[in-house]
């Protein structure tokens, strides 16, 4: 359960109960602050009984505060600077966009930010201090990011391999501690979950062999520029923005160039919508010359057809030394398939390629394929596949059983 307080300039302060689903399941005490006025200059730095109410709020054991509409005045924060336990502050901006947080470092510095009350819980990290004694070879940080102290508590760790950082419901990862506690684990595979618009900055990215996104957006990797050493061996993106993801790696950084295994699925509509368009996508693949296995599910990027083009155009740029093919795409790809026809033919297309598994099942953003359409694509990629090995009899027919794709 949750207490949330909720105050107006105008009302007096109302305290409810209600069931966390909402936030992190740590928080005991929430204040929330409202006040959007509608794009209407806000009187309540000179309401004294507003501020008030604040400053008798701020003597109770509040760990959440949400500033809701117009940003906060000076004296307003100012009127908060008793809080000592927020370990949770949302700023949602109200009708003029604006969002000044500067006064935090001021009034808030003392204000545990995203360490987890576990920080100061000596029976939670005296048992993670006894774990780090054991022959441990992986960690997974579920929900919130780790606080210092949980790293710190795990520094006796030796024989980690393979840590996974699976983000809770703020979508917030910082992985740069791992540097400081964990530069000698011997890392070899790393994966992001759920995480939005983070730096993901650490040196092992330069070691590992393995890196898997999943359901990840707008991630950066600062650390990793076009001359840094990769080892990087099989790189596995789930969904959101995953060849957004794709080709920020190939243009900024240098951790495709090893590349060996590349499995990319994109079906949920949330790619090409800033930084790339769709013909960006297929100029990046085409230059990772080193990929042998590659691994794609895609569904139509938006609803506008036209845009189908670049599937259509897709197998023109896959890697030239490709040995094993998986191709799941939409079935409005069935009657588009004369690009496709044409690559098979020809005996310089992918002359490494060893077995293949094609496709047609995948809907978009989850719209059930009519009856009648999947029947036909099916058909479609049922005689593509018979054309196919008429054309490489050499080549083998992958008949895996489809796994639905999952886009929620």
């Amino acid at each position: 359960m949750l207490t949330t307080t909720t105050i107006t300039p105008i009302d007096a302060p109302i305290t409810t109960t209600i069931n966390n689903t909402l936030y992190p399941s740590h928080l005991h005490h929430a204040l929330i602050i409202n006040r959007d006025s509608s794009g209407q200059a806000n009187p309540d730095t000179d309401d004294s009984t507003f501020l008030n109410h604040l400053r008798t709020l701020a003597t109770q054991p509040i760990d959440m505060v949400q500033f809701l509409g117009d940003t906060p005045s000076l004296a307003i924060w100012e009127a908060l600077k008793d809080l000592k336990n927020v370990s949770h502050l949302e700023m949602l901006s109200g009708y003029d966009e604006t969002c000044n947080i500067t006064p935090l470092d001021q009034v808030g510095s003392s204000w545990p930010g995203q360490a987890n009350p576990d920080t100061d819980d000596s029976t939670f990290l005296n048992h993670l201090r006894t774990l780090a004694t054991q022959p441990i070879d992986m960690v997974q940080f579920l929900g919130d990011t780790p606080s210092l102290a949980i790293w710190e508590a795990l520094k006796d760790l030796k024989n980690v391999s393979h840590l996974e950082m699976l983000s809770g419901y703020d979508e917030y990862c910082n992985i740069t501690p791992l540097d400081q506690v964990g530069s000698s684990w011997p890392l070899q595979s790393l994966v992001i979950g759920s995480a939005a618009g983070e730096s993901i900055n650490t040196a092992h990215l330069q070691t590992i062999t393995s890196l898997k996104l999943d359901y990840c957006c707008g991630l950066s990797f600062d650390l990793c520029t076009r001359d840094s050493p990769s080892k990087l061996k099989q790189l596995t993106i789930i969904e959101n923005d995953a060849c957004d993801h794709f080709i920020k790696f190939q243009e900024n950084t240098s951790l495709l160039n090893h590349l060996t295994e590349l499995k990319l699925q994109s079906t949920n509509g949330c790619d090409f919508s800033y930084q790339y368009d769709e013909e960006c996508f297929g100029k990046a693949l085409v230059q990772c010359h080193s990929i042998k296995s590659l691994d794609l599910t895609m569904s139509d990027s938006s609803d506008d057809d036209s845009k189908e083009n670049y599937l259509i155009e897709l197998p023109v740029f896959f890697p030239p030394n490709v040995e094993v093919l998986r191709f799941r795409g939409p079935p409005t790809l069935a009657n588009h398939l004369s690009v496709w026809y044409k690559c098979i033919s020809d005996p310089k297309w992918l002359p490494n390629l060893k077995s293949i598994q094609f496709c047609l099942d995948v809907c978009h953003r989850d719209k059930e394929i009519p009856s009648d359409i999947a029947k036909l694509a099916y058909e479609q990629s049922t005689q593509f596949l018979k054309d196919f090995k008429s054309f490489r009899p050499s080549v083998a027919i992958l008949d895996e059983e489809a796994i639905p794709v999952s886009t929620t």
